[in-house]
């Protein structure tokens, strides 16, 4: 049987450490998913779960 590297990730609507994501632009929001996307791709996962 082999090995699986499992992460899980809250992303929140990718609003960072706001409590509501109105505050934000669409930029904003896409800044801090591409800063997820990065994580996950350095993380070198099998699944990632959300």
């Amino acid at each position: 049987m082999g090995v699986y590297r499992v992460i899980t990730f809250n992303i929140a609507h990718g609003r960072g450490l706001s409590l509501y994501q109105g505050f934000h632009s669409a930029k904003y929001i896409e800044r801090n998913l591409a800063r997820i996307t990065s994580v996950l791709t350095e993380a070198d996962v099998d699944f990632v779960a959300f």
